[in-house]
């Protein structure tokens, strides 16, 4: 009897030099599971392949020996949200608010629509000031933030903080060599002088004024004049300026002005009328469709993404109800993206530092968040919890 031959398959697939997934083109997987752009994976694995080279000759046959040219500069676009934007490659990276981490745009729901009537209003008309409201954790800035990387507009951030003196970010009264003078802050120069590309030309920013509502009533007179049409500020002296051609204003906060009647922002006060109604528009965010904050969190955490997706499956009917029931005043919390980051950061850790998955591994990784909530609310909201994951997974 003849031995049978041995048969040996080659897999020419490149593999990733960080988990060894395999691929044809590793570049979806890079971004979705490791959360790194081709270019950042080649900066750290030098020569490292990332297409197969059946990928490479099958592109090859397909494009039958054409190329499409890149785009002059001045010709570049990019597809916000569907609107079709010009980059302006005459600002560098560096005068814009960044990119949030493994940020991607939300492609459904309520969230989806919400960012869509914003950056109408933005980018619509440069005269417009939004108000941009919601729950924590609703990508208020940080979609403010993606849309000034992605299109790269000058663009700076306020953070208020109750009790801050704002005026160094405008002007204040310094001494040098025995002369008193005014010297101007970054803020003022920016909304009356504009910032200068590499072409050298001039244009106008956009502020980001994040917390607004927290803003007490010596800081929030700061904005009235700049708020108004036209826009303009008082120097020290008393001289009245005007803003720079194309300078706007984004405000976020956790309500629309009027106080959070549920007393779970107890800074977020009440804003003046007369300073809202300087605000041109208002939007009200919503989370984001599971479909699309689960992609985020596969970005951020890849080792739960890869060893424990059931888990992952489970948050997600499980951060559905809590909201839900947090919407309704049922369950005194809030359970925003970093909320379900506590608890998936738990997870990479149980899995990075101990190397496995055992029985208690999703009670631990939800106390990251449940430990925040007072008794009676902890256990209400072990509750929905439970009836989302396999086995009672929080049962004491």
């Amino acid at each position: 009897m003849s031995t049978p031959a041995t048969i040996t398959v080659e897999d020419t697939r490149p593999a990733c030099k960080v988990c060894g997934h395999r691929s044809h083109w590793l570049g979806d997987h890079l971004m979705e599971a490791h959360g790194m752009s081709v270019a950042e994976y080649l900066a750290a694995h030098p020569g490292a392949p990332t297409a197969s080279q059946e990928a490479l000759d099958k592109l090859a046959t397909t494009l039958n020996g054409r190329r499409s040219a890149a785009p002059m500069p001045e010709d570049l676009t990019t597809n916000v949200m569907g609107y079709t934007q010009s980059v302006d490659v005459g600002v560098s990276e560096d005068l814009c608010l960044p990119m949030p981490r493994h940020w991607r745009w939300p492609s459904k729901g309520k969230a989806s629509e919400a960012i869509k009537d914003a950056f109408l209003d933005i980018l619509g008309d440069d005269e417009t000031d939004v108000w941009v409201w919601g729950m924590p954790g609703t990508s208020k800035d940080s979609s403010i933030k993606a849309l000034c990387a992605s299109l790269r507009i000058p663009s700076v951030i306020v953070q208020i903080k109750p009790g801050q003196d704002l005026a160094p970010l405008f002007y204040v009264r310094a001494l040098k060599d025995g002369n008193t003078f005014y010297e101007y802050g970054h803020v003022w120069k920016c909304i009356t002088e504009g910032v200068v590309g590499s072409d050298g030309v001039r244009r106008g920013v956009l502020v980001l004024i994040s917390d607004f509502d927290r803003a007490d009533p010596a800081q929030i007179e700061w904005f009235r004049l700049v708020l108004e049409e036209g826009g303009r500020i008082n120097g020290p002296d008393g001289k009245v300026f005007n803003l720079f051609p194309g300078t706007r204003f984004v405000a976020t906060a956790n309500t629309n002005g009027s106080g959070d009647e549920r007393g779970r922002m107890v800074s977020a006060g009440v804003i003046d009328s007369s300073i809202m109604d300087r605000f041109n528009s208002a939007v009200e965010f919503k989370y984001m469709h599971w479909d699309d904050e689960s992609a985020i969190l596969r970005a951020k955490f890849p080792l739960v993404s890869e060893q424990q997706p059931a888990f992952l499956d489970q948050i997600g009917g499980a951060t559905a109800a809590l909201r839900k029931s947090i919407d309704r005043d049922d369950l005194y919390a809030e359970f925003s993206h970093r909320a379900l980051c506590s608890v998936m950061g738990r997870a990479e850790r149980i899995l990075k530092v101990e190397g496995r998955w055992g029985n208690k591994s999703s009670r631990r990784a939800w106390r990251a968040w449940l430990c925040k909530l007072d008794r009676d609310n902890s256990d209400a909201a072990k509750a929905i919890i439970d009836s989302h994951m396999s086995g009672g997974a929080l049962d004491d």
